[in-house]
Formats: C-alpha cells, sequence, structure tokens
C-alpha cells in the first residue's frame, strides 16, 4: 500500500489541477475517478475534495495532471504569420518630391 499523501502534497496537487484549462482537468477527472463519473457534468477544482481522497485516488490525480503538463508542453506552438518572419527588410522607398517653392 502507499504511503498516505500529507497535506501539503495534497494542496500542491490541487494548485497544479487549478492552473489546469477546463478540457484538461475533466480529463484528469476521468482518469482518476473514472469515465462514467465524469460524465455525469461538468466538473471543476472545487468539486473535488483534495483533503479527503484516498491515497490511490490522489495517485492516479497526480499522474493525469502531470500527463496533461507534459502534453500541454509539447503542443506545437500557434503559426507565426508569414508578415512577421520576413527576415529581408523591405526595400527602402524613396521619399517623394518636395513641391517647388
Amino acid at each position: 500500500m502507499a504511503a498516505p499523501w500529507p497535506p501539503a502534497e495534497r494542496a500542491w496537487l490541487k494548485t497544479a489541477a487549478e492552473g489546469l484549462p477546463q478540457e484538461a482537468f475533466e480529463r484528469v477527472v476521468a482518469a482518476a475517478f473514472g469515465r462514467d463519473v465524469a460524465a455525469l457534468r461538468r466538473w471543476a477544482v472545487e468539486d473535488v475534495d483534495f483533503a479527503t481522497v484516498t491515497t490511490d485516488t490522489c495517485d492516479k490525480l497526480a499522474s493525469a495532471v502531470w500527463r496533461e503538463e507534459r502534453v500541454a508542453r509539447a503542443r506545437p506552438l500557434p503559426p507565426v504569420s508569414e508578415e512577421t518572419t520576413t527576415t529581408t527588410p523591405a526595400p527602402r522607398q524613396r521619399p517623394a518630391a518636395l513641391p517647388p517653392v
């Protein structure tokens, strides 16, 4: 049997879960509690009592949170428009001729 999760680690787990987007947290709930429970409603961090869940559930929650964090870091950055990736400067334009005085 795994060692119980101390309150400080449970608080850390809750903080880490709070940093996830809604969709990611719902995947965490599905991983920890099962898809049937996750499908019952939209879950928020406040819906999970991190202070009283079992050690086994804490292990599952932590594993799922870490997986979501890794996935978030591995996602490619959004494409950058071609206008901002141009490496050659625009050609200089000659100033317009001044009107005669």
